[in-house]
């Protein structure tokens, strides 16, 4: 029988053998959708901004135009599982042939090996599989992966067969060793043939078959592998599909359009059972006949299951939240009860010298009282600061304090407490984040060096009076002191912070901390020595950390969280759209932005008209139909932020000018050839696994529409910032800025003066301008509110005109509570005014443990 005839036999008994059948014909159908179906559905990549939002706040669902709906981006889902299909079954296919063929060769050289004495080589390739089946396989791909940190698709092909291969090897190795005592090959070596003649020409012929069969079932496994490696984010870079890739992004999609999610799902289960399937029909097509297995009862049920799965996804409802339970309207403040909140972060520290994350100043706000703070329209609120008076020609700086205050531990809080307080957190050896913002205080310098054992410009020129002295005047000086590193600390807190410290922070705040796990949480009792009459009116708060956002949601329609700022967008939309809850949640637009960076000492940005081009060419407006939650923004400063320049509209999406600017930059683009623009792949670095990655495929979308190519390069966000703040290293990416202290000039400086330039910066764009550096330093100087404001006007036109940023967006969160939770008045400066709530009417199911006992 000649070879051919005998490989056709072993197909023809493969497709009768009711084990095969089911797998081959999935198999066959999945490679030709993915092969067939892009040929002519949409471009899987495209987003269709046609399409408006549906009543749940979510993409539009299933149409004509998109048979099982859009994604996230408002990409097809159907184009998007044909492309993925192309993805995930070409890698897995080559990572299989690629893993097993180099466990063949493993398994028959250490075969040999031991044949021919070399025991050492034999023993160290058996450890070193004895290594690799030893390690989790899809922990090991995940891992090296994400540290190699490069993922084309010939990187993850050699990932996953890199580390695939040991299985085959042992299997092979077992088999050559049973070969090479068998007569023919005895016979052969007696002869005179060498190893190499031995393994080519009589073993590897007699593990052919067993190659075959171990090399298609690790097929099914590199599929659910590069799935793995695609819903972590360590796949294909994006935007390209992929099952795994589609998994992820459908999560957060999965309360409101669970179809999105069982799509991918059922193609990698049902690609994962086709090539098990076929696994198991050809060993028993190529096995003997003592080896077989008997006949299959299954059929194609598995299948069946995994189709069924996917069709009740269709029919799934929305998760709409439990209606909260209807409590009587409360008339008056009432004392007592605890208050549960979450977060979704651990905090690291509660010590107002080193706390400068949103979660940490959200607690610590509570315990340490700050000087003051400044509300929605830049007013002052006083706090511990009752009054200020300015002198000297605003070089010199009076605050009053409350002459009744008082720190946790009972003594009353002074001037000197205030003027220790400040030169602890400023101290050489405190490594506080924040204390370059007071650099203008006489004496900052020599102090910040260890020059200087006080800090000269601070001093207590009363009891209850500090005083200021700075270098130069400051409008922007008293926003400074309403950061918590100015916040007085009990007068046991002396010298130096240290960060590994576990002592609990005690403030003048209205309440202090009784219990801290760090990763857990902490508990928050009320401050009884608090001066402010009827505050605080809870007992206590219990912060509980690390909660993700998905868990918060369900606390809060169990009723064991009491209030929540941290919802995903999905779910902020169903509680926005459920009537019970929507009177509970405020909106809160916060005080930072989002923006493109372009490097404007690298090319092609190093051209004025191009970055005028992208200023042009991107959109935010479409942002609205991704997110509810977002704002676009056309300036730097946020116009919730106080003193920011809120008249007019700086900049408009103009798709014809932005083609005309790239034109007078030499670089025209014909959109309807595609020939022309800059010529090659711009890098633009984002973070993985996160709306700046989602935006950053949009504007890829938008910029091609011009003539500039974008390579998108998701990072850690600590590989992130160590990137761009490198001079010439990265052209173009994604800023986020938000205000360390309420002040306009503080997102320009030094995210945009020539002042912070070096070869490592925060200035991302590494741009200089003179006038808008002299600009810079006016409104710093200037203590008039108008002509403050008409000085940071003129700075916004000068980075509109020169574009080494292209503002997008800001987001807004929502705060959801319980019916029960009275007093609640959030704002942008003080999202959670926690002492001033009191709780009201909870249902006893709702109590915490201490309560109920």
């Amino acid at each position: 029988m000649t070879p051919q005839r005998r490989w056709w036999l072993a197909g023809l008994a493969l497709w009768r053998s009711r084990r095969s059948r089911p797998g081959l014909i999935a198999l066959a159908s999945l490679a030709a959708f993915s092969i067939l179906a892009p040929l002519v559905l949409a471009d899987p990549n495209a987003s269709d901004f046609t399409l408006a939002r549906a009543d749940d706040g979510g993409p539009a669902g299933p149409s004509l135009a998109h048979p099982l709906g859009v994604d996230v981006l408002l990409r097809d889902v159907l184009s998007r599982l044909a492309s993925g299909g192309r993805v995930s079954l070409a890698i897995s296919i080559a990572a299989a042939f690629f893993a097993s063929t180099l466990g063949v060769v493993v398994g028959i050289a250490a075969a040999s090996a031991a044949r021919g004495r070399a025991h050492l080589l034999d023993r160290l390739a058996v450890r070193t599989i004895d290594v690799f089946l030893a390690l989790p396989y899809l922990l090991v791909v995940t891992a090296i992966g994400a540290a190699i940190g490069k993922s084309d698709a010939l990187t993850m092909l050699l990932v996953l067969g890199g580390v695939g291969w040991a299985g085959t090897a042992r299997v092979v190795r077992a088999q050559a060793l049973v070969v090479q005592e068998l007569p023919f090959v005895a016979a052969a070596r007696a002869l005179g043939a060498g190893p190499l003649h031995l393994a080519v020409r009589h073993v590897l012929p007699n593990v052919a078959r067993l190659w075959i069969v171990v090399g298609t079932g690790t097929a099914g496994s590199m599929i659910l592998a590069e799935a793995v490696l695609g819903y972590l984010g360590v796949g294909l870079p994006p935007p390209d599909a992929s099952w795994g890739r589609m998994l992820h992004e459908s999560e957060t999609l999965l309360p409101i359009r669970p179809l999105a999610a069982a799509a991918p799902g059922a193609f990698i289960v049902i690609a994962t059972l086709a090539w098990n399937r076929i696994g198991e029909g050809l060993r028993d097509v190529l096995a003997d006949d003592s080896a077989r297995l008997p006949p299959s009862p299954r059929g194609a049920w598995d299948f069946g299951i995994a189709l069924a799965v996917f069709g009740a996804a269709v029919l799934v409802s929305p998760a709409v939240p439990r209606p909260p339970p209807e409590v009587a309207a409360s008339p008056a403040p009432v004392r007592g009860a605890t208050l549960r909140m979450a977060t979704s972060v651990a905090v690291r520290s509660l010590d107002p010298a080193l706390a400068y994350d949103e979660a940490s100043g959200a607690i610590g706000r509570l315990v340490w009282e700050r000087l003051l703070e400044l509300d929605d329209e830049g007013r002052l609120v006083p706090r511990l600061a009752i009054a200020h008076t300015w002198s000297e020609g605003g070089t010199v700086l009076d605050l009053d304090l409350r002459p009744t205050a008082r720190f946790h531990d009972g003594s009353p809080l002074t001037a000197a407490d205030v003027v220790r307080s400040i030169e602890r957190a400023l101290h050489p050896k405190t490594p506080c984040p924040g204390a370059s913002h007071f650099e203008r205080i006489v004496g900052f310098e020599a102090y910040r060096k260890g020059e200087a054992a006080r800090l000269a410009g601070v001093e207590a020129a009363g009891p209850h009076r500090v005083r200021f002295r700075l270098d130069r005047s400051s409008g922007g000086f008293l926003a400074v002191l309403s950061l918590g590193f100015a916040a007085p600390v009990c007068p046991g807190a002396t010298g130096p912070v240290d960060p590994r410290a576990t002592t609990l922070p005690c403030g003048a705040g209205p309440f202090r901390v009784e219990g801290d796990k760090a990763e857990e949480g902490v508990r928050l009792t009320r401050h009884d020595g608090y001066d402010v009459e009827g505050r605080p009116h809870l007992e206590g708060i219990e912060w509980s950390f690390n909660v993700r956002s998905t868990a918060q949601r369900f606390r809060l329609e169990q009723g064991t969280l009491d209030v929540s700022s941290e919802l995903t967008p999905t779910d902020s939309a169903l509680f926005e759209g459920e009537p019970s809850w929507r009177a509970l949640g405020t909106r809160i637009s916060g005080r930072a932005m989002n923006a493109v960076f372009l490097n404007v000492e690298l090319p092609p940005f190093d051209r004025e008209e191009v970055r005028r081009a992208v200023r042009l060419a991107l959109d935010p407006e479409v942002l609205v139909k991704v997110r509810p939650d977002v704002i676009p923004l056309d300036r730097v400063v946020p116009a919730t932020l106080p003193g920011a320049f809120r008249e007019g509209r700086l900049r408009a999406h103009d798709l014809a000018a932005a083609r005309a600017a790239m034109a007078a930059a030499g670089l025209a683009f014909d959109p309807t050839t595609g020939e022309g623009g800059w010529p090659h792949p711009i890098d633009y670095v984002t973070v993985g696994d996160s709306f700046e990655q989602a935006t950053a495929e949009i504007w890829q979308q938008q910029l091609a529409k011009i003539g500039l190519r974008i390579r998108l390069r998701t990072t850690t966000f600590a590989t992130y910032l160590a990137e761009v703040r490198q001079r010439r290293r990265v052209p173009m990416g994604w800023i986020g800025w938000g205000a360390d202290y309420p002040d306009p000039l503080n997102f320009f400086e030094p995210t945009l003066s020539s002042r912070a330039l070096g070869e490592t910066s925060q200035n991302f764009a590494f741009f200089s301008d003179e006038e808008l550096d002299a600009l810079l330093l006016r409104a710093d100087q200037e203590l008039d509110g108008e002509r403050r404001k008409a000085l940071v006007a003129r700075a916004e036109a000068i980075v509109h005109e020169r574009a080494p940023w292209v503002p997008t967006h800001a987001a807004r969160s929502l705060i959801v509570r319980q019916p029960w939770v009275r007093g609640f008045r959030p704002t942008s400066s003080v999202p959670l005014p926690l002492e001033e709530v009191w709780i009201d009417g909870r249902p006893s199911s709702g109590t915490s443990p201490e309560e109920r006992r």
